[in-house]
């Protein structure tokens, strides 16, 4: 239960026949034993399980958080695809195949990549 009380100020009245309110709040927080208990998920279900993007040939904008789609520089345009997996914990990212010519190059690390 939540209660909360203002005492009266009694600087400045402005009639001498002004009553004072009180605020009183309650919030009852038990949990009746009849119904189950509700634990909200702490990653909510994914929209989709896959994505394909497009990235075309420029890194002009290179910087945090533009270097995903920005260095994949490979001829006039790139494609990524991002898809969920169910094996990687929630908010973490694998990395599992790189493609293309210079594939040898690249980390799938992804800290080497994430500032």
């Amino acid at each position: 239960m939540a209660l909360w009380y203002q005492p009266p100020s009694t600087l400045n009245l402005i009639s001498p026949t002004l009553k004072l309110n009180f605020l009183r709040c309650n919030c009852n927080l038990s949990i009746s034993n009849s119904r189950p208990t509700h634990i909200p998920e702490l990653e909510p279900k994914p929209v989709f399980t896959s994505v394909k993007t497009f990235a075309p040939a420029t890194v002009a904008n290179l910087g945090p958080s533009y270097d995903f789609l920005g260095c994949a520089v490979d001829g006039l345009e790139d494609f990524i695809s991002l898809f969920v997996d169910s094996s990687v914990r929630p908010g973490e990212i694998a990395i599992m195949q790189i493609f293309g010519d210079i594939a040898e190059k690249l980390s799938c690390d992804p800290l080497s990549y994430c500032a």
